[in-house]
């Protein structure tokens, strides 16, 4: 099991720090409920959340994440630690419902079933951000961030005006949000490059 295996872990003589982790969301990211939903929006399928009024925070950004492998990586001492990670403050599933809805571009609809086998799940990660001075973000922030009003992946075509990158753009653009360049120095390329 999991835990006879973190205590095989913590057995070791060497520093060992076990990050218990929950959704990880952002780039690259994936199999976990939350990309499900990211995948089933990005193809404008139906999504189907569960227990509109359970609280949850079981998402983590991959930021945080970053921030806390760098942090863990900078100590000197040894030490044998188990964290849980998780973003602040949990919200309702049906948030991401709210979200959803404001995106004009998910056209197709969401709806609630009831699983009563599915409790509630709240991590605590207050442990690892006081050990470590960092605050990660909240789970609402998280949510809009990840399923925010442009939720097509972006795509950056460079020599968009020759005959393969205008037609490739023009095939593209029904499931991503293109964005043509033509010179590296396009004041659009360095703005939307940010994200």
């Amino acid at each position: 099991s999991k835990i006879e295996f973190e205590q095989q872990l913590l057995n070791l003589k060497n520093s060992v720090y076990i990050l218990r982790l929950c959704s990880v969301v952002g780039l690259g990211t994936k199999n976990n409920w939350l990309t499900e939903i990211y995948n089933t929006v990005q193809n404008n399928k139906k999504v189907i959340l569960f227990n509109k009024n359970n609280n949850f925070n079981n998402c983590f950004d991959i930021e945080d994440l970053n921030l806390v492998i760098n942090k863990i990586i900078k100590k000197k001492t040894k030490l044998k630690k188990i964290y849980n990670c998780a973003s602040n403050n949990n919200t309702k599933i049906k948030y991401i419902k709210k979200i959803l809805d404001k995106n004009k571009k998910f056209t197709n609809k969401v709806s609630f079933k009831l699983n009563k086998d599915l409790e509630e799940f709240y991590n605590d990660s207050s442990k690892i951000q006081k050990d470590l001075k960092i605050k990660f973000i909240n789970t609402k922030e998280i949510i809009e961030k990840y399923f925010s009003l442009n939720v097509k992946k972006k795509i950056f075509i460079i020599g968009s005006k020759g005959y393969i990158g205008s037609n490739l753009s023009k095939n593209l653009k029904k499931k991503f949000e293109i964005h043509n360049i033509d010179q590296l120095e396009d004041i659009k390329f360095k703005r939307k490059n940010k994200n």
